[in-house]
């Protein structure tokens, strides 16, 4: 089975300069036709596993980076004889990934682009029901633009 890897982009419209929202992501998908619903649900699965491996990633350095910036003398002493300076190893444990409900974010997401809060952009075009079938391609570009401000924004 073949995997189609698609960019998409994720975006709000302030002003004269678009701001993203989340990374962009490239978006693997097994069949080149889906709808508007199921794009939808595929970018909000791969977003929230990107941003959570993110997240993991960051803590665990910055765990790290407190553990080696409080070494004591005899600890740094004791690690530079052996020809390295490290922190302590951060346990898996202490790094605990962010928990998503999948699907309230997913159906979230749905309501919005339904309340128009969002559009999809697929190769310039703007479907405007979910139920509207695409047609992705390897060079297919795809965008997720937020059209209303945030709060405090």
């Amino acid at each position: 089975m073949t995997v189609l890897s698609v960019p998409v982009q994720s975006y709000a419209l302030r002003g004269a300069q678009p701001e993203e929202m989340v990374p962009t992501i490239a978006l693997p998908l097994s069949e080149s036709r889906l709808t508007v619903a199921e794009l939808i649900r595929h970018t909000i699965i791969e977003q929230l596993s990107e941003l959570t491996v993110r997240q993991m990633l960051d803590s665990v350095l910055a765990r790290e980076r407190i553990a080696r910036q409080y070494l004591s003398a005899a600890e740094i002493a004791e690690q530079a004889a052996s020809g390295s300076v490290r922190g302590p190893a951060v346990p898996a444990a202490a790094v605990q990934p962010p928990r998503f409900d999948v699907e309230h974010e997913v159906t979230k997401a749905w309501r919005g682009f339904e309340r128009r809060a969002f559009r999809v952009v697929v190769d310039g075009q703007m479907p405007t029901d979910l139920s509207e079938q695409l047609a992705l391609r390897p060079d297919s570009k795809v965008a997720f633009m937020r059209l209303t401000p945030l709060v405090g924004g």
